[in-house]
């Protein structure tokens, strides 16, 4: 399967570039970045994170208010608790 950006990549890969500036670590900078963009494994990778770090995200946008009362703490991490036992869950990441 090959990326879903890779084709936007490899199109606008000169376009990228110059966005980058005229000097020479940022053009090598940019152009590091995008070899990474087109990697066939990096897209499932980063899928395969978002599964593990959104929950978190969710979480801490859910407690962080001043008034968040204990009850809401709580089950924020009952939910969490549910989250991460999915057997589904690659354990390595």
């Amino acid at each position: 399967m090959s990326p879903p950006y890779g084709a936007l990549t490899s199109r606008r890969m000169s376009t990228l570039t110059v966005c980058a500036g005229t000097r020479a670590d940022a053009k090598r900078k940019a152009k590091e970045i995008l070899d990474v963009l087109q990697r066939h494994d990096f897209w499932p990778d980063l899928c395969l994170i978002k599964r593990h770090l959104e929950p978190l995200a969710i979480a801490a946008n859910t407690v962080q208010s001043d008034c968040t009362r204990l009850d809401v703490v709580l089950a924020t991490l009952i939910n969490l608790y549910h989250q991460y036992l999915n057997p589904s869950l690659d354990k390595a990441v």
